[in-house]
C-alpha cells in the first residue's frame, strides 16, 4: 500500500485581515485557508473573540515568518468602562465590584497614565490563552480551578498611552505596547489605581509590526471572492522594511546544508531575508559576530526553492 503523498504547500505571502467580533482568530484563519484551498496557514497574534481589528494571515512557508513577526510592536484603541470589574475583565463576563470613577475622570486618569508607562508588570486574566501545565488557562477558570491570583505575573513594555475622548464613565485610549501585553488587565489596573473599578468594553488592534488596518480587508468581502487576488502579499514583497541578501549559487549551497554567510554592508541587526537571484525568498538569517567578523546566521530555511536549485 503506497503511503500518501502530503499536498504541495500554498503559495507563500501574507493577507492582512480586518476580523469581525465574535470570531476567534483561529477560526478566521481556518476560513481563509478553506476558502482558497492553503494549506498551511497561520497568523501572528490571537485577538479575543470581542475585538476586532488586524490579524495578519501567513501562507504556505511564509508560517515560518510568525516567530518574527510576532515581535513587532502592537497599537490598540481600547475602550474602558470605568465604575465595574468583572469575572473577564471585559464586557463578557459577571460584575465582581463596582466603584464609582473620580469626578473628573479625564484630569485624574491623565495624571497616572506615566506611572503605566515603560516597563510594567502584569497579572494576566484567568480567562486568557496562556497555557498552564499544559492547558489553556480559560479552559481551567471555566472550570472553576484558575483565578487571576493564581496566573504568573510578567512584564511587559507599554510604549505610549494616549486618552483619545472620554464619554461619560468610558474613556478610549489609544496603546502602543509590546507583545504580550493584555489590555484588559490594564484596563482593570487602571480602574484600581484611581481607587474606583474598570473593564475593556472594546477593542480593536490597528497596527501590528510594519502593517497597518488601513491595509487590511474585512474578513466578509474577502471570503466573498474567488481569489485574494491584490490582498495577497507575496513574501519577500510582503516585508519592504526588511534588510535583503541575495545569494550567488555558491552561498545557496551553503545555505542548504546550514552553512552562514558573509555580512555585506550595510547590515544592522535583526532578522534578513536571504534570496536566491531570482528574488525569491529562500531563508531567514541574523547578524552573528561584528567587524570583520560579521556574518548572517541561517535561522530557518523557508522554501524548496533552496532544495531544487
Amino acid at each position: 500500500m503506497s503511503r500518501r503523498r502530503r499536498p504541495a504547500p500554498g503559495p507563500p505571502g501574507l493577507l492582512l485581515i480586518d476580523k469581525p467580533a465574535g470570531t476567534t482568530s483561529a477560526a478566521a484563519t481556518r476560513a481563509v485557508g478553506r476558502r482558497f484551498r492553503l494549506d498551511p496557514v497561520g497568523h501572528t497574534g490571537t485577538l479575543d473573540p470581542a475585538a476586532t481589528g488586524l490579524l495578519v494571515v501567513c501562507t504556505g512557508y511564509a508560517t515560518r515568518l510568525v516567530p518574527w513577526l510576532q515581535e513587532g510592536e502592537k497599537v490598540y484603541v481600547a475602550s474602558i468602562r470605568f465604575g465595574t470589574e468583572t469575572t473577564t475583565c471585559d464586557g463578557e463576563g459577571e460584575v465582581t465590584r463596582s466603584a464609582p470613577p473620580p469626578a473628573d475622570l479625564l484630569h485624574s486618569l491623565t495624571g497616572i497614565l506615566p506611572h503605566f508607562t515603560g516597563v510594567i508588570t502584569q497579572v494576566p486574566p484567568a480567562y486568557s490563552a496562556i497555557r498552564i501545565d499544559g492547558q489553556r488557562a480559560h479552559t481551567l477558570a471555566r472550570e472553576g480551578a484558575l483565578d487571576d491570583a493564581e496566573m504568573p505575573p510578567r512584564e511587559v513594555t507599554i510604549h505610549s498611552l494616549q486618552v483619545l475622548g472620554v464619554e461619560g464613565e468610558e474613556v478610549e485610549l489609544r496603546v502602543a505596547c509590546s507583545p504580550g501585553t493584555y489590555i484588559r488587565t490594564l484596563a482593570v489596573d487602571l480602574g484600581r489605581a484611581l481607587d474606583s473599578a474598570a473593564h475593556l468594553s472594546g477593542l480593536r488592534r490597528v497596527r501590528t509590526g510594519g502593517f497597518d488596518i488601513r491595509d487590511a480587508v474585512p474578513l466578509e468581502d474577502l471570503l466573498a471572492l474567488d481569489a485574494p487576488g491584490a490582498h495577497w502579499r507575496p513574501v519577500p514583497d510582503a516585508l519592504p522594511g526588511w534588510v535583503r541578501r541575495c545569494l550567488d549559487d555558491e552561498e545557496l549551497v551553503r545555505v542548504r546544508n546550514g552553512g552562514s554567510v558573509t555580512a555585506t554592508d550595510p547590515i544592522e541587526a535583526g532578522p534578513v531575508i536571504l534570496t536566491d537571484a531570482e528574488g525569491r525568498a529562500v531563508a531567514i538569517g541574523e547578524i552573528a559576530g561584528d567587524g570583520e567578523g560579521a556574518h548572517v546566521a541561517v535561522r530557518r530555511l523557508l522554501t524548496d526553492v533552496v532544495q531544487q536549485s
